[in-house]
Formats: structure tokens, sequence, C-alpha cells
């Protein structure tokens, strides 16, 4: 049976679907290919509030990766990867070519976006494997990688102590195309590929029509401490990430002292579980007296639009905060890199424990302070979110769109290699 275009998306987690679902639903407006969307990870992933609206947009379909591959097959990869571990890492080129084929199966043309592209992401072999597969059918594979570059400078990797060291990045010479949000981020990649290659479109997850959008399919919100003069938005890095841990947890008592501030921490979804880090800094982990850390999954969305103060340590979470407006303090103390926060709006940098302690108080005691300068905050925006300017989505899909038609021109219609199951 013919099919339309097709374009298959793989989503792993949370990051990323952050950043690719705003692609695909700017994609299933504009009716330009069928959007196939396959979790790779776990299947309760499909429960996710951004996936069920995916899943209700014309020419969207939503599935779990096992669903494309036979008993057999799966057997196999588990074996190879073990039951906990996510299915991808045990496919071997085999069982990939096959599962893809069959999401191809009878498209006039087709697309390939996933995520994965770093050196040591143990999922960099699967997007390989992905990538041959698609060289062998002449079937465009590209990646959209999650993250919107937190920080500045190049050594931001935990173990990063040399150049040679900071480079994790060279294996995405295999992709046929790279989407980038910012320049910041386009760095990365333009010493192992073509710059016609690089793509750079602006930020999918954080520019405004599709936030403006997300606060209608995520209605959750925070009435904790709603009333509160000071209430502060504190996210925080995955815990192998190089913070000083222990000065956060000082952070946070400060915060405590500080009459009429509330505190919410959102951990990174992948350190909560983490017993051992739980251990040394539970300070990071326990409610209290105008402190509340989050439980509950809720969004970083729903969170800064509870705050009227943001903490940033290097995370993408408080691109969010400046496009709402939100008064934002970096903590540059708290870690040995230059965050783009700083960098950008340099009344926002806070460099030591009476710089932060101050910036409260004042926060708290005038609701319309601003350290920060307005100008420095659109800069921000320009460079880093609407890059070059705010039409992002239409951007992402025009690319997406005209690779695959280039890919279709250069070769004949795909052909399934396999039987469908």
């Amino acid at each position: 049976m013919s099919r339309n275009a097709c374009i298959i998306s793989l989503l792993r987690h949370h990051n990323d679907i952050d950043h690719i679902a705003p692609i695909l639903w700017a994609l299933s407006k504009s009716g330009g290919a069928e959007i196939c969307a396959v979790v790779s990870s776990r299947r309760s992933l499909l429960r996710d509030p951004r996936l069920v609206f995916l899943g209700a947009q014309p020419g969207v379909s939503i599935s779990f990766i096992e669903d494309h591959l036979t008993d057999a097959e799966i057997r196999k990869a588990r074996g190879a990867c073990g039951e906990e571990g996510h299915i991808v890492l045990g496919m071997d080129d085999e069982t990939v070519h096959r599962c893809f084929d069959r999401l191809v199966s009878g498209a006039t043309s087709s697309l390939v976006a996933l995520d994965w592209i770093m050196n040591d992401m143990p999922e960099i072999g699967f997007a390989e494997r992905v990538a041959a597969w698609g060289n062998l059918r002449s079937i465009p594979v590209v990646s959209l990688p999650h993250g919107d570059a937190p920080y500045i400078n190049r050594m931001f990797r935990p173990d990063a102590v040399a150049d040679s060291q900071a480079d994790n990045f060279s294996r995405s010479a295999v992709f046929d195309a790279v989407f980038v949000p910012n320049r910041v981020c386009a760095a990365r990649y333009l010493p192992h590929m073509p710059a016609e290659r690089v793509r750079i479109v602006g930020s999918p997850r954080y520019n405004s029509e599709w936030l403006e959008t997300l606060d209608g399919i995520d209605r959750d919100h925070v009435s904790w401490n709603a009333g509160a003069d000071l209430r502060i938005a504190f996210f925080l890095r995955h815990f192998r990430w190089p913070i000083h841990w222990e000065e956060a947890e000082r952070t946070i008592e400060m915060i405590r002292s500080i009459e009429g501030a509330a505190v919410m921490i959102q951990h990174h979804p992948r350190s909560v579980g983490e017993d051992e880090f739980r251990r040394r800094h539970p300070g990071l982990f326990q409610d209290g007296p105008g402190v509340r850390i989050d439980r509950d999954g809720i969004s970083s969305r729903v969170v800064t639009r509870w705050a009227n103060v943001a903490l940033d340590i290097g995370t993408s979470a408080v691109f969010d905060a400046v496009q709402l407006g939100t008064r934002i303090l970096s903590i540059e103390y708290l870690h040995p890199s230059r965050s783009v926060v700083s960098h950008f709006i340099p009344g926002a940098e806070v460099r030591c424990r009476d710089e932060l302690h101050d910036a409260l108080r004042l926060y708290r005691n005038d609701s319309h302070a601003r350290l920060s300068s307005p100008a420095d905050e659109r800069r921000f925006i320009d460079e880093m979110i609407h890059t070059p300017d705010e039409h992002v989505l239409p951007r992402c899909v025009a690319a997406l769109l005209e690779i695959l038609e280039d890919s279709a021109a250069r070769s004949a219609p795909t052909v399934a290699g396999s039987a469908a199951l």
C-alpha cells in the first residue's frame, strides 16, 4: 500500500520530547509528510501529555519501538542489552535494518530524525547503525540534538580539562544534517562537517509559538506559597555535572533564612533516583519551611510560571524564564563554567554569596527592581532562542521538507526491504 512522504522520529526521554515535539507538531500542521514518532526507551513514556497531544493531530502516529520488531528480534535485542536496558542498545545491524525498513514501508520518500549525537552517549552506536541504514537506502538521517547550550565556554563537560577532551561531537559527521538553535551550539559541529549541513534554526523548545501552545497542553499549576513575596525557582543539573553541590545546599539554607522567601527546587529528572547522591547531599532533597522539592514531576514551565525569580546554574530551563520576563540570577560561583545567561545578561551574574543574598533581599522588597537590562535580555532571546528571527518552527519544517524533497528527487521511491509485521 502506497503512503505519502514519511518522517520517522525517535524519542528517548523527556529531553528529546521537549525539543522534538514542537517540530513534529509544526510538521503535522504543514501537512507536508506523515509523522511516525517512535519511543525507544520505555512504553510508559507514551503517556506524556505532549505525545498524547501529538497523537491526536492529523497524520501523526505514536508508537513504541518494540511494536515494530518481531518477538524473535525483541528476545535477541533484550538478550544483548538486558531487561533493564533500552532495547536499542541491543539492536544489531540486521535488526536495525529490518525495523526501519518496516517503518518506511510503502512511503514515497522518507527521512529519519533523532537526537543522539554525542560521542559518549550509549545510543550513539545505534544512531550510527541507523545512519548507515539510511545511507544504503538513500534515506536522509538528521539529528535534532536537545539542549540549547547553557554554557558559553568549550570545556564545560565534567571531565574536560584540555581542548582534546572538550570535543564530544566528532561522530556527528555521520548525519546528513544537524539542526541547532544558535551559533553557540553550531560551534560544536562545524569542525566535523560542512557548514551547509549545520542548520541554525532557533530553539524549537523555547520559541514563543510553542510555549503558548504548551500552556494549553500542560494545565498544571503550583499553589504552594503562591502569595510569598519572593517565589524562587531553582533548577538543578544532573548530579554528574561539576556543580559545587555542598555550596548549593548552603545556598538553599541562605534562601531559607530570608523572611518572605519560598524556593521550589526541581532536580534533573535522571538525578532523583541516585541513592548515593541523595545520601551525600540531603539538603537538596529535604522539604522545610519555605523550601519544597518538586516530587510531582511537573514541568519546568509550570514552575517558571509560579516563580518571580529563577536561579541559574547552567541549565536551559531558565531560557523560558527569560522569555517570560522573570528576573534571573545566574550563580556562577556554583560551577566551573561560564553560563550563557551571564555572558549575554551581565546584570544577572552572581559571583559570591553576598551578591546573591543582597539581590534576593532587593527583589523581595521591590517587585519592580531589576538588576539586568531589558536590552540585554532581548539580545539573549535574539541570539539564543529566536535565531535569526522568531519564525523558528516554520524554519524547521521548511528545512526538513527541503532535505526530504531533495532526497526524493535523487532516488527512486522507497521500497520495503522486509515485509511488514
